[in-house]
């Protein structure tokens, strides 16, 4: 798979509370090796989840909007300023996380912003709510 060149990447970033719970954070493993097998610098701090927010499965799209409505951050907008940015999250349902990601990163200065997922769900998997 060809990637942009980016000067960093970032893995879509778990709560503090979300990551003690599960011990490790999945697309921070993806990134890690996306950045080993490309020699592009691996950003695991910059980018942060602010809010503990519930898990998006079984949310409609627009549920899943306003779950991730202000839920990311930055630690320091200057890592960020005119950099090129590949965000790496493990599954992509209706690309919500990338994009709350994606703004913050652009509002910190990011020249660009690419993303990456391991998996792509479809429609028919969250056009349901959970019963």
């Amino acid at each position: 798979m060809d990637l942009p060149k980016t000067d960093f990447v970032v893995p879509v970033p778990l709560h503090p509370a979300k990551l003690y719970q599960r011990q490790f954070n999945q697309a921070a493993l993806l990134a890690g090796e996306i950045a080993k097998n490309t020699g592009m610098a691996l950003e695991l701090h910059g980018l942060i989840k602010t809010r503990n927010t519930p898990p998006q499965v079984g949310l409609r799209r627009s549920e899943r909007v306003k779950n991730e409505l202000n839920a990311f951050g930055v630690t320091a907008n200057h890592i960020f300023n005119n950099m090129r940015i590949l965000i790496v999250d493990d599954v992509c349902t209706t690309g919500t996380t990338i994009r709350a990601c994606s703004r913050v990163l652009m509002e910190a200065g990011a020249e660009s912003v690419y993303a990456v997922t391991l998996a792509r769900s479809t429609p028919d998997v969250w056009q349901f709510k959970k019963i």
